[in-house]
């Protein structure tokens, strides 16, 4: 791997005072370019937003801390069906350090250990998000759908 061995990494549980790191990190022109919705999130929407998802029985969302400081963080959306959608990102400052593996790999087994009737994660990639792909890839990701613009990738937890 190209990158740089970073020490003290651990996921944790989202919680409120992770509210501005998040807006940051959502915000970063190069978080936006894979984004969907690639306009800028207002405060006020983020804020909605963010404490629907702390309170969701419906969601599992974690953070990565690399020597303590926030990284990243994911996001699994659950289904009634067994299934959890997957959202991640990587604080820009952090990437091209392997973090997106890390927070993938190490998501999967905190969401397993958590919510053990999961048993099949997803995501969604836009085919620009080349390091995301190949993410998904090395990680033995399923790819079951390519719609031109993005591809979905699954993989079943055990």
């Amino acid at each position: 791997m190209k990158h740089a061995k970073l020490n003290n990494l651990k996921l944790r549980y989202a919680e409120k005072a992770d509210i501005a790191s998040t807006l940051t990190w959502a915000n970063n022109p190069q978080v936006r370019a894979f984004a969907y919705n690639q306009n800028k999130i207002s405060h006020e929407v983020h804020t909605d937003w963010f404490y629907s998802k702390l309170e969701s029985i419906d969601c599992e969302y974690y953070i990565l801390e690399v020597q303590d400081k926030p990284a990243g963080s994911i996001r699994f959306d659950i289904e009634k069906n067994g299934s959890a959608k997957i959202n991640y990102l990587i604080d820009p400052n952090y990437t091209g350090k392997g973090l997106g593996t890390y927070i993938l790999d190490n998501g999967i087994k905190f969401l397993h250990k958590n919510r053990p009737s999961i048993k099949k994660v997803y995501g969604y990639v836009l085919k620009e998000n080349i390091a995301s792909i190949k993410i998904f890839n090395k990680l033995s990701y399923n790819k079951v759908s390519d719609n031109g613009s993005e591809l979905k990738y699954e993989k079943p937890i055990k």
